[in-house]
């Protein structure tokens, strides 16, 4: 099925017999976005592409692309979908729910490629074989995996966290951050931070310091939480292992420093020390995970 998915997106249009829609079809839509009953302008589109049964698509697409199914060109489609609440760069859309309006211009039927070496060596990444293909996307889908079980880990961990008093400056340093990042997108696109609020956020400054509060919390929350699970599991850190997991950060973010000794003056080196105890801390939890669906 995953080789199908990928082969899926490589394959030809041909004509139908008919302009009903099928599974596997790709669908031409006048695409519309509406939001307590308004349009919202830059999401909509006079011509928007749907493949219909691709696990690539987003969550409102895939909902319109299951409603489409048995309609005929000509039809109207419409969905309702919940931003979720907790994901916090949403900013104001976050727990909102949209309308997702679809009228179906044409329907074509896509021939999907027989998966052989010549097809494979199309895709890319320096495939030569169906049989390094598949080892690669083998590699990859364990890799998604492991992901997957580490954001459970992490998930269950944290809900597992109360915080009784956030310390202020801690929590003060991550507002400012919050707001640094978004008055540096303003700056980017020659507009002033009023402007940005208005018309890509949506949002007043007053649900922009609540958003910012919030994710500073849920940051905090995170330090204190990854430094007591640290501490509670006896996690210790050898010089070695610190000086080879500081060169790791540094290597993520080397266009932006001189050496890695700037790097860890700039962030302290007691900072850079927990960070690094909470990764092989990290890893002890994991190894201790017990697998789940």
């Amino acid at each position: 099925q995953a080789v199908f998915q990928i082969l899926l997106t490589y394959g030809e249009d041909s004509e139908k017999e008919n302009d009903t829609v099928e599974m596997y079809d790709r669908v031409t839509l006048r695409y519309r976005i509406y939001y307590k009953g308004e349009e919202v302008a830059e999401q909509s589109r006079d011509e928007y592409e749907i493949i219909i049964g691709y696990n690539g698509n987003g969550d409102i697409d895939t909902r319109l692309g299951e409603e489409m199914i048995g309609k005929k060109t000509g039809d109207v489609c419409k969905v309702t979908y919940t931003f979720p609440e907790t994901d916090l760069s949403l900013g104001s859309w976050a727990g909102e729910t949209v309308e997702a309006e679809g009228k179906i211009l044409s329907v074509s039927k896509i021939v999907v490629p027989e998966c052989n070496d010549e097809t494979v060596s199309k895709i890319g990444e320096g495939f030569t074989s169906v049989a390094s293909f598949r080892k690669a996307l083998k590699a990859d889908m364990l890799e998604q995996k492991e992901s997957a079980k580490a954001e459970a880990v992490i998930t269950a961990f944290m809900d597992s966290v109360t915080v009784k008093k956030y310390p202020q400056a801690e929590t003060q340093a991550y507002v400012d951050r919050y707001i640094r990042e978004i008055e540096a997108s303003a700056q980017e696109l020659g507009i002033t931070y009023e402007q940005y609020l208005k018309e890509y956020l949506k949002m007043t400054e007053d649900e922009v310091s609540q958003a910012a509060k919030e994710d500073a919390q849920d940051r905090v929350k995170k330090d204190m939480a990854c430094i007591q699970a640290s501490r509670l599991l006896k996690v210790e850190l050898s010089e070695k292992e610190y000086q080879n997991g500081l060169k790791e950060y540094y290597a993520k973010e080397k266009d932006l420093f001189d050496s890695v000794e700037d790097f860890e003056a700039y962030y302290t080196k007691d900072i850079m020390w927990e960070c690094i105890r909470w990764d092989k801390t990290f890893l002890k939890m994991l190894e201790d995970a017990v697998p789940a669906e």
